[in-house]
């Protein structure tokens, strides 16, 4: 009998190993991505756009299971400011003490922690958010419109209390609440030849 339990789990074990799916890895096309903000304040508002350096995700089946980001925080600029978007009063400011030391903190990341998938193409994310050095949980929709073996496109539109994440800048002046747009593309490497 034992032995019988024995070749039995060790054929169960065999069957779940190689019927695992292979994880895919897609590098996120830096150029074609990027990430929407924007900023409220009593006279109006402020907005732009931030870079990201690199990432991937991780599909499993066709579906979202992982991934990892940097986000270049110098990148930043403020394109309500038509004539010169990077090289602005506010830009300063936000890369400045006040709100991003950018000099300190260049880069933010994101790490994907859970995937909760809702339907087909509607999920929510949850990671590790590490801004200026503090790192916290965060939890966002995100829309999936393609995700194959071949690439991935996903877009998700939220907002965050910034001084969670120690960018304190007077609340009565500046909104604590930043709204983002995230536009993701990758897609899966080159066949070597």
């Amino acid at each position: 009998m034992r032995i019988l339990f024995a070749v039995v789990i060790m054929a169960l074990a065999g069957w779940a190993f190689t019927n695992r799916a292979e994880v895919t890895k897609m590098s996120i096309s830096t150029d074609a991505s990027k990430i929407d903000w924007a900023a409220t304040k009593k006279t109006g508002y402020h907005n732009g756009i931030i870079k990201l350096k690199s990432g991937e995700v991780q599909l499993e089946n066709n579906k979202l299971v992982g991934g990892t980001f940097v986000i270049d925080v110098t990148s930043l600029n403020a394109t309500d400011f038509v004539d010169n978007p990077k090289e602005n009063s506010l830009v300063k400011h936000l890369m400045g003490k006040d709100f991003l030391e950018t000099e300190k903190f260049p880069e933010a990341t994101f790490e994907i922690t859970k995937v909760d998938y809702k339907d087909a193409t509607n999920a929510t994310l949850t990671g590790n958010f590490t801004l200026k050095g503090n790192t916290l949980p965060l939890s966002f929709p995100v829309t999936i419109n393609s995700a194959d073996e071949k690439r991935f496109f996903g877009f998700a539109h939220f907002s965050f209390d910034r001084t969670m994440w120690g960018v304190t800048y007077d609340p009565n002046r500046a909104s604590k609440d930043v709204n983002i747009g995230v536009y993701l593309l990758a897609s899966a490497p080159a066949p070597a030849k």
